[in-house]
């Protein structure tokens, strides 16, 4: 079965849905030496579990994963995609696209790194759910194809600056059970984490 989790220190009671990091990741992402779902809570056995049989629960039957979702998401409030992990493929994407359609009055919003998965959708002359907040998610050295100008994100490293962050860019408070600024992010804008 594909669970959804409920809340964390920084979500509070938000819902998530999860998968595996690194290995659902895009294979170039410099991040992965750093990864902080790769380390602390999610590497508790009964989470990475958890995300290991959601990632299984999908590939075995995606309709029944969705199904799954459905019967777990709240009937209104927010839902992160991805505090771990990534979007896997297409029919991921067309599944989380059918849940945000399916789920009107709950907002999503999902972090990627899967740029050309996104801007292939798009590109086709389809629309995201107004409920779905889909955010390209940047780092340092990785090529950032973003010809709709979705909302970026990106991490204020340690070592190191990217050129791409403006001036005006949303800092996170940390609290997105506070803030819930990334929901409600616009084209163009801009969120900046610092490095876990």
């Amino acid at each position: 079965m594909f669970r959804v989790t409920i809340g964390n220190r920084k979500l509070g009671s938000i819902c998530s849905i999860n998968l595996p990091a690194l290995i659902t990741c895009r294979e170039d992402a410099p991040c992965k030496k750093i990864c902080y779902a790769n380390k602390g809570h999610f590497k508790y056995p009964c989470v990475s579990n958890l995300y290991a049989e959601n990632l299984r629960s999908f590939n075995e039957d995606s309709k029944q994963a969705e199904l799954d979702i459905l019967k777990q998401l709240p009937s209104e409030g927010f839902c992160r995609v991805h505090a771990s992990g990534d979007i896997l493929n297409k029919e991921y994407l067309n599944m989380l696209i059918n849940i945000a359609k399916k789920s009107k009055k709950v907002k999503f919003m999902c972090f990627t790194k899967k740029y050309e998965l996104i801007n292939e959708y798009l590109d086709e002359g389809n629309k995201l759910p107004t409920n779905l907040k889909m955010v390209f998610s940047g780092w340092l050295g990785l090529n950032m194809i973003n010809p709709h100008n979705l909302p970026t994100a990106y991490i204020v490293l340690k070592v190191g600056h990217d050129d791409r962050i403006k001036k005006s860019a949303l800092s996170c408070s940390g609290a997105c059970y506070q803030c819930f600024a990334c929901w409600n992010i616009k084209k163009g804008q801009q969120v900046l984490f610092k490095q876990h």
